[in-house]
């Protein structure tokens, strides 16, 4: 499958040492809806999840994300271990009731990509929604068109979201 969308309006960003999304981060205080895909999430830090924890109760919240070391079979007890700490730790920071009143989680196994919206804004790039996201090199596109913003809420979104496993 594979869906397109000519974006007239956007802005490439390049970033190193900051989040390429930062502008995305910046409203989510005005945000009516909040749409993150990431392939994976920071494991010791949280301001990025309590971000989400701080928007306002009328804000609906959609993650969808991968769990990193979770494989079909495990070799071995090490591996096996791992995964399931990765597991455990992403189904406790990724709790709906401590994320917000309106939120969603979905797993998504396959995912590796990375989207991170409001009903304003929206970024598409290599960054994670994650604090180690900021040391990396990254690039990706910003843009406030209305009609892509909408186009990935209703045609990605609702495909990814029809595949993943909800929390």
């Amino acid at each position: 499958m594979k869906k397109e969308f000519l974006a007239s309006n956007a802005k490439f960003i390049y970033s190193k040492n900051e989040l390429g999304y930062q502008e995305v981060l910046d409203r989510f205080g005005l945000a009516s809806e909040i749409n993150i895909i990431t392939f994976n999430i920071s494991e010791k830090q949280n301001s990025l999840i309590n971000a989400l924890k701080n928007v306002g109760e009328d804000c609906a919240i959609n993650i969808i994300t991968n769990i990193p070391s979770r494989w079909e079979k495990y070799y071995g007890d090490s591996f096996r271990n791992k995964a399931r700490q990765k597991i455990n730790l992403y189904m406790s920071k990724l709790n709906p009731e401590k994320i917000g009143v309106d939120s969603a989680v979905f797993f998504d196994f396959s995912n590796h990509g990375k989207i991170i919206m409001t009903d304003s804004i929206i970024y598409v790039g290599s960054a994670n929604y994650s604090e180690e996201s900021a040391n990396n090199t990254e690039f990706g596109f910003l843009s406030e068109d209305k009609e892509l913003i909408g186009f990935v809420r209703t045609e990605v979104l609702t495909d990814i979201k029809a595949s993943a496993i909800p929390y």
